[in-house]
């Protein structure tokens, strides 16, 4: 049976032994008996330096596997919400000063406030076969493909863009709540 439609999650980096192949550098996991190509993601991952929250890989059996970065279960561990199910709807329409200062700092939007971890799950999903095989683009002048305005600002490339794909998720859960996003990010009340 094939494992192209399988996917993997995994967080764990115990037990790891470097492995050289050539030119690549593998990391292979003893408890789980797989093994991953060294990348910046990894590594980012690993570090915890923030910049990679989860990752996309394909496996050396084929199956899609999603790397939920520790930190990061950590810093969601942290919130006072850890998925929109702890989200009052209030909170998305008043956002106060201080958070909107926060979103503007890092070029986000108030409906990013709202992209927790069913998003980046989700984000995930689509770069696996079965979800399309998506990719990350990256909008000009912009660091990171990620947030409301690199999923907005890709163009043709939309269809295909990971962040995208997982926004529109993202706003489909949101009508079904009775809130709708304008072209800015920001969310309000349907009447």
């Amino acid at each position: 049976m094939s494992n192209r439609f399988k996917q993997i999650f995994a967080c764990a980096y115990g037990h790891q032994t470097k492995i050289e192949d050539g030119s690549k550098i593998y990391w292979y996991n003893i408890d789980g008996g797989w093994a991953e190509e060294d990348s910046n993601a990894y590594q980012s991952c690993l570090k915890g330096d923030g910049v990679v929250w989860a990752y996309s890989y394909r496996g050396v059996s084929d199956a899609d596997r999603i790397k939920i970065c520790p930190w990061f279960l950590s810093y969601i561990h942290s919130q006072r919400w850890a998925d929109a199910s702890g989200v009052q709807p209030d909170w998305l329409v008043d956002v106060p000063e201080a958070a909107l200062t926060a979103i503007r700092h890092f070029q986000a939007a108030p409906v990013d406030l709202y992209a927790l971890f069913e998003h980046a799950i989700l984000h995930e999903l689509t770069h696996t076969e079965a979800g399309g095989n998506s990719d990350d683009y990256t909008v000009p002048g912009r660091v990171s493909p990620a947030f409301w305005l690199a999923a907005t600002g890709v163009g043709e490339n939309g269809a295909h863009n990971a962040e995208s794909l997982a926004y529109a998720g993202l706003c489909a859960d949101l009508i079904s709540r009775g809130f709708a996003v304008d072209r800015d990010g920001k969310i309000m009340t349907v009447s």
